[in-house]
């Protein structure tokens, strides 16, 4: 009869749970580490594996990539860091739910003191969890006067792994442009403040933009409108991101997402 699994390696898990929230149409990027010591093989390591409900994702495709590193340390007792990560683009409402990464650990049953390699025990650990929750959209309200000089910096904004120059903002104003619907500074106060800001802006007002924060993990894309309030202006106000995303084939398709506020005129 086999004796009792003896363990050969050993893995430091930091058992880690983490809710993320987004919106749908953003990406996601989500990083698993964990160390296992006893070895220094890292070329027999089994790879980590993503599982969303009871679905396994171990490949690429034109919205997912993984990528994998594992570094010896050059001390076997500290043994090999394992990093993973798993990076979804465009994100849809089946991408939403409880990701699960997986350490899998290949032991050795020992029989009569020696290892028997051909009789492994495959072992699959969870040491992450993402909750990755969907953002619903909500209506904002806020109150300006006629006249306001508004800039909507801190407003609008989308979260993406893409660094490139591939995503654009479209700003209107109950479905108009708002380059259209406030073509001009229209007040004494919007002349006087836009004439300081243009002199300090390589835009001039109205404008619209797309400016890079860059974080730990991607960047956040943030829309930027520089524009005069008038009287016509009030309502919905929207933010269409627009984005280009390129495809293993080289062929692009253009994703979607767009963000709401509802302006009020203050008296």
């Amino acid at each position: 009869m086999l004796g009792e699994p003896t363990y050969t390696r050993k893995a430091k898990f930091p058992i880690h749970y983490e809710e993320i929230y987004r919106y749908i149409g953003e990406d996601v990027s989500l990083r698993c580490q964990y160390v296992i010591t006893g070895t220094s093989d890292v070329l027999n390591l089994p790879d980590p594996l993503w599982r969303l409900d009871n679905k396994f994702y171990t490949s690429n495709n034109s919205r997912r990539e993984i990528f994998h590193e594992m570094i010896y340390s050059g001390n076997i007792n500290d043994g090999c860091r394992i990093s993973s990560i798993l990076n979804i683009f465009s994100l849809k409402e089946s991408d939403f739910g409880e990701y699960l990464c997986l350490a899998t650990l290949q032991n050795y049953r020992n029989v009569g003191g020696k290892i028997v390699h051909f009789e492994t025990i495959i072992e699959q650990t969870v040491v992450y969890v993402f909750d990755l929750k969907r953002i619903r959209p909500k209506l904002s309200l806020l109150y300006k006067s006629v006249g306001t000089l508004l800039l909507t910096q801190s407003y609008y904004s989308l979260y993406t792994n893409d660094f490139s120059e591939n995503v654009f903002a479209i700003y209107s104003a109950n479905n108009i442009s708002v380059d259209k619907i406030c073509p001009q500074l229209n007040t004494r106060y919007c002349t006087l403040v836009g004439y300081m800001l243009n002199k300090k802006l390589s835009n001039v007002i109205p404008f619209t933009s797309v400016s890079d924060l860059e974080l730990t993990i991607g960047v956040l894309k943030r829309a930027i409108a520089g524009f005069c309030l008038c009287s016509e202006s009030f309502g919905i106000h929207q933010v269409t991101f627009i984005r280009k995303i390129q495809l293993s084939n080289k062929k692009y398709f253009t994703s979607e997402t767009v963000h709401q506020l509802q302006m009020k005129r203050r008296f």
